[in-house]
């Protein structure tokens, strides 16, 4: 287990030694030429020399405590677990700041094509970057713990891209509970956990994006694959294409109740996220409904928003516990009016009626059938003419407005007339139906129940 908890990491960079160039002595030449020059260069010959032994020592010196300085940090982060660190199941030591349990480093770092069988701890630790690129990670046989376990850690930036994550474990195959990033980049990671969530975020706070695509693949069994309830995030880059259940586990792909995100989320489209919340979380929720729809508001997607809305109200009905009463109630109205959000609907519902009652007045009002003219008409008891007929259906039709055709034209006591006036009366209340739906819709009281 590489175990970055409780490590205080520090580095250093040997600095290049330099001095004067080493010059050879000179030697005195000449025979009986005088005692006292020879003596003098003797002299100058021996401080030349003591000086040089002196800059020799002194260069040796710091040779010398450059490479104990380096063999000392290597040795501190070879091991990445000396100062402060454990291994799972060992003791742990405090770090120089006297808090156990926590990394704080001066520089990023990187374990990148790494192989790690026993996993990676970084929990309640700081570093001003992680770089985890095409590394892979396991854990220890019967263990419970992650392969990378980001409990609650801290960082501007943290990347797995192509990383794999092997886990048989309910904690999760990558764990970000409570952690804090600034980037979170999984661009083609392969996470595998046959015995829980394959990424395990809840909590989880990320300033600016997190990526979940090109290539991202996970596979995972409890509750859910990719768990991100409670998730803040500023940009959301999520492709769920390469997201399954373990083995023919029955479940839900993705956990997303309070996951926040401030901008359109990406790549996908709308479709495919509406897909998501209806087919593939654990139930029915208004809250990821009205999240995707605040961000399609911000962005003057008005149509975009209604159809966000009608489908949180389809699974309402569909996965939201309603009573009976409630559910036909919302049936109606999804049908009739776009659950408040397409008015139009109820008017065309009225055209409908309108059509219906001009075609019946016609077709049963010919002569000889059931309408006629009345004693204040010009002609008394004498059929109608097919204008005429026309203008009973509209009184029939329309539930305000009327054309006076009832006060000279009735329908006759024969079975069409009979059957004409019986019709006039449902058309009559369908007619105001629809027109008080209609009102009711463009006002939205309807979408406010």
């Amino acid at each position: 287990m590489v175990d970055l908890s409780g490590v205080l990491l520090l580095t250093a960079r040997p600095e290049r030694v330099t001095g004067d160039p080493v010059r050879r002595a000179p030697t005195a030449t000449g025979g009986g030429h005088g005692g006292g020059r020879h003596g003098q260069g003797r002299e100058r010959s021996q401080e030349r020399y003591e000086q040089i032994v002196a800059e020799l020592r002194d260069v040796v010196e710091q040779q010398t405590k450059g490479q104990f300085l380096i063999g000392d940090r290597v040795l501190e982060i070879e091991p990445m677990q000396l100062l402060g660190g454990t291994a799972r199941g060992g003791s742990r030591r405090g770090t120089a700041d006297g808090a156990p349990g926590a990394l704080h480093a001066g520089g990023g770092v990187e374990l990148v094509d790494c192989f790690v069988p026993d996993g990676l701890n970084l929990c309640d630790s700081r570093l001003p970057g992680l770089v985890l690129d095409g590394s892979c990670f396991g854990h220890p046989a019967g263990s419970h713990d992650p392969p990378v376990d980001a409990a609650r850690f801290t960082a501007p930036a943290m990347t797995l891209r192509g990383a794999v994550a092997n886990a048989d474990t309910p904690s999760g195959a990558v764990r970000f509970l409570g952690a804090h990033l600034g980037l979170l980049d999984c661009d083609g990671a392969r996470l595998e956990n046959t015995s829980g969530p394959a990424l395990h975020a809840d909590g989880l706070r990320v300033d600016r994006a997190v990526f979940l695509r090109a290539g991202f693949r996970a596979t995972g069994a409890g509750h859910s694959v990719l768990a991100l309830n409670g998730v803040s995030v500023g940009s959301l880059w999520l492709d769920t294409s390469g997201v399954t259940r373990s083995g023919q586990a029955a479940g839900a792909l993705v956990g997303i109740e309070g996951l926040t995100y401030a901008d359109l989320p990406a790549p996908v489209g709308l479709s495919r996220w509406l897909e998501l919340l209806r087919d593939h979380t654990p139930g029915y929720s208004a809250q990821p409904y009205q999240q995707l729809a605040a961000v399609h508001r911000a962005a003057g997607h008005d149509s975009e928003v209604r159809d966000i809305l009608m489908a949180q109200r389809r699974d309402q009905i569909d996965r939201g516990g309603l009573r009976r009463r409630d559910r036909a109630w919302a049936r109606f109205t999804g049908l009739a009016l776009g659950f408040g959000y397409q008015p139009w609907r109820a008017l065309l519902l009225l055209f409908a009626v309108l059509a219906g009652s001009v075609a019946l007045a016609v077709v049963l009002g010919g002569p000889g059938g059931g309408l006629e003219h009345t004693a204040r008409a010009s002609t008394p008891t004498t059929p109608c003419t097919v204008v005429e007929r026309v203008g009973v259906g509209l009184d029939l039709g329309l539930p305000v407005v009327k054309t006076g055709a009832g006060d000279l034209y009735a329908p006759t006591g024969t079975r069409a007339g009979q059957t004409l006036t019986v019709a006039g009366w449902l058309l009559q209340l369908a007619a105001w139906a629809s027109a008080t739906l209609f009102i009711a819709g463009f006002t939205g009281a309807v979408r406010k129940t």
